[in-house]
């Protein structure tokens, strides 16, 4: 291998080819991504040169000979570079579902030739933008991809920008990424979250603000585009009809929000399907207030406690 980030494959025929010589099979790549890349070439050649061998990487080598009968046992060779700082920052940084205080941040890795090694953390600056202070940073242990932001100032500005980490440091900056926190008089609703995930349902709950209008409906969004409309003066909705052990987000707006509504975000898991009947009562109860009850049992290979 070399700085430059090529590497350099020779190989001799095999002493035993059982036939004439018929050309080559090289099947090669990084450890960590499929399929391995395969160039044939015929039995004249003798080497080969790849490009783009990132740095902190392992890559596997395996080529093989060929007659006419086919292809023999490979030869395997497996080389690890050295790791370095990153060269490349995250991409997609952002910024979405802004609150009055908060900021649901995400984003994707750095690309896979920038990387040079494994990621182990991010680093996210955020500021006011009409402030003079210095930026606020915080550290997001990998492969989290997203952040949320919270104890900010209503009806602001703020910049953001995010770094990446291997073990030998961290790597550039990306471009900064803005929003805006939502003014106070237009918060309609506080403390949006799962009160309870069950195996197909979710029980969202929140909070009205006293100063909030009830006329105005909410809006809750999930799944890829479904909606369900709640009356503004409820506190909490039991959303059904959901899958099993499946990741959700809810978005909860409101009809009047001119910024399109997109205040309060929350994820969460459905429970697993384990209990696939109810439990039932084996006879009456006796004279000592007990009662025998049959429980099912638990159709899952996970561990249960």
């Amino acid at each position: 291998t070399t700085n430059m980030g090529t590497a350099l494959l020779q190989w001799h025929p095999p002493a035993i080819t059982h036939g004439p010589l018929q050309g080559y099979r090289l099947r090669f790549g990084r450890k960590d991504v499929d399929p391995l890349t395969v160039i044939e070439f015929p039995e004249r050649e003798n080497h080969y040169t790849t490009k783009e061998i990132h740095k902190g990487a392992s890559y596997t080598f395996r080529l093989s000979a060929r007659n006419k009968v086919g292809f023999g046992e490979e030869t395997v060779k497996e080389v690890t570079t050295n790791e370095e700082v990153p060269s490349g920052y995250p991409q997609n940084i952002k910024a979405e579902g802004a609150s009055t205080s908060t900021v649901q941040v995400s984003w994707q890795p750095v690309l896979l030739a920038e990387r040079n090694g494994q990621i182990v953390k991010y680093a996210l600056q955020y500021k006011d933008i009409n402030s003079p202070r210095s930026p606020s940073e915080l550290f997001i242990t990998a492969p989290e991809s997203t952040v949320l932001l919270d104890g900010l100032r209503a009806d602001t500005t703020y910049d953001i920008k995010m770094c990446a980490f291997t073990s030998k440091g961290s790597g550039p900056y990306s471009p900064s990424v803005q929003f805006r926190t939502q003014p106070v008089d237009q918060v309609f609703a506080k403390n949006f979250h799962v009160r309870a995930a069950m195996k197909t349902s979710v029980l969202l709950t929140w909070e009205i603000p006293d100063t909030y209008n009830p006329a105005q409906p909410f809006t809750i969004l999930y799944d890829n585009g479904q909606s369900v409309e709640v009356d503004g003066k409820l506190t909490q909705k039991l959303i059904t009809g959901l899958q099993p052990e499946t990741q959700y987000s809810f978005l909860l707006t409101n009809r009047g929000n001119s910024a399109g509504g997109l205040q309060h975000r929350v994820s969460t898991m459905t429970a697993p399907d384990v209990l696939r009947t109810k439990p039932y009562m084996i006879g009456k109860t006796n004279s000592d207030g007990m009662v025998t009850v049959e429980l099912p049992s638990v159709q899952t290979s996970e561990r249960v406690r």
